[in-house]
């Protein structure tokens, strides 16, 4: 709530803080310290902070919206355990564009300028080719990006975008001069409060501590000057001449009830985007982690990695975080001996419910899974380092070496010193 003086408490995987009028404890969003931000450096010479974390083959660049902050994010509620999901099968990289948040604080910039940013990040990390998330304006970026760049775009995902934010004679969709304005005075008007949350999460405004976070990562990201800057490029914004020119696998995100961007934009860029997927979802809230779905993020996932859609279990969005998060706790904690019981305790969660949604996402046991990471992790310790079978089978979480022989044996048809003499580098 506006003016809510609130004491934060962090602990490593989550914090909470404590309303100073009532004493009641409430918990914030999945938080986690936020990664180290670094910086790439553009060929005019602008300096633009950024963010890498996650695992997997393939980049995954995440193209902000109107305003942003990299570190300031981290607090947003349900933006943590969708962006760790991501981070779970591809490198994720999130900053903040030029003038923004952490990044040098220049006048907003143009299509072109937006694009040099993307490549000085992509130059620092060596990266030759990647994916693109973006979401809200970030969209017409990806789409430029997509259209003049296309040497450095595997797959481009967007989000509640437009190529077009306002009206005109051939393009009936976009926002009226009125409504514009509107929504341009609701956004900026007393800077400092938690402007425009009724527009961006709606159906999350209300919850504890929400407009707080939201009221802080505005402050972080821009100055009244620049966010009413901004919002003026924002309504220059034309793509659609790129449009055409796009040739990499697209697919286009929009909740149907969307508050602030009409879902009509999205359904304009899969007409003039050959190939491209259009995904329609339940839904009012307009940022892409807010009353996500299993569904939404099944797709995603199928989509950069190119695989065809399975079917994705019935689970909450809570439900199917926490399981990737008790899925990371086991692979983190190989050598520990884990129990059902120790899981439930550390992650508020029932036996029946943790085994029931665990198998219902991941097709197998707690202690199957557990078993197959155990012998597979023990695979790369056995080619690629110098440890003695009785130092891997402590890391791997096997008390007893010759109980790790065995297993190994069972699964792989060799034992361990058979496996490293045959496939250890000459």
């Amino acid at each position: 709530m506006p003016g809510l003086k609130c004491l934060f408490i962090y602990y490593p995987r989550f914090c909470f803080y404590i309303e100073k009028s009532t004493g009641q404890r409430a918990y914030s969003s999945n938080f986690m310290q936020a990664p180290d931000t670094q910086y790439a450096v553009t060929n005019d010479g602008i300096s633009i902070a950024y963010q890498q974390f996650g695992k997997g083959q393939q980049s995954l660049i995440i193209i902000p919206g109107w305003v942003s902050n990299i570190e300031e994010i981290w607090n947003l509620h349900q933006f943590p355990s969708w962006i760790l999901y991501l981070a779970s099968f591809t490198k994720i990289i999130i900053y903040d564009r030029r003038g923004l948040g952490l990044s040098d604080k220049v006048i907003p910039n143009n299509m072109e300028d937006r694009a040099n940013d993307i490549k000085a990040i992509m130059g620092s990390l060596g990266i030759q080719k990647a994916s693109f998330l973006g979401y809200c304006e970030g969209v017409a970026t990806a789409l430029y990006f997509a259209a003049n760049h296309s040497e450095k775009v595997e797959r481009i995902i967007v989000s509640g975008g437009f190529a077009k934010l306002m009206q005109a004679e051939d393009y009936p969709i976009g926002q009226t001069q009125e409504e514009s304005t509107q929504i341009l005075e609701q956004l900026l008007a007393d800077w400092g409060q938690p402007n425009g949350l009724d527009l961006m999460a709606p159906s999350i405004m209300h919850y504890s501590g929400m407009q707080y976070t939201w009221a802080k990562f505005l402050r972080a990201s821009a100055s009244p000057s620049t966010a009413k800057l901004d919002l003026a490029m924002t309504q220059k914004i034309d793509v659609r001449h790129c449009l055409e020119y796009i040739t990499s696998p697209v697919l286009i995100m929009h909740r149907k009830d969307d508050r602030l961007i009409s879902a009509a934009h999205s359904h304009y860029l899969q007409q003039r985007i050959r190939g491209a997927q259009l995904l329609l979802l339940q839904g009012i809230d307009h940022l892409p982690w807010v009353r996500t779905n299993a569904k939404e993020l099944g797709n995603i996932l199928a989509f950069l990695l190119d695989e065809q859609m399975v079917s994705v279990p019935d689970l909450s969005f809570e439900g199917f975080s926490k399981m990737y998060e008790i899925k990371a706790y086991l692979e983190e904690n190989l050598s520990q001996n884990l129990t059902i019981a120790q899981l439930c305790r550390e992650f508020g969660i029932n036996e029946f419910k943790l085994k029931t949604e665990f198998k219902k996402l991941f097709k197998t046991t707690i202690r199957q899974y557990l078993k197959n990471y155990r012998l597979k992790t023990s695979l790369a310790l056995l080619i690629n380092t110098d440890l003695s079978l009785e130092e891997i089978s402590q890391k791997v979480g096997y008390v007893y070496p010759n109980n790790y022989s065995v297993t190994f044996k069972s699964k792989y048809g060799c034992s361990p010193y058979q496996y490293r003499k045959t496939h250890s580098i000459q």
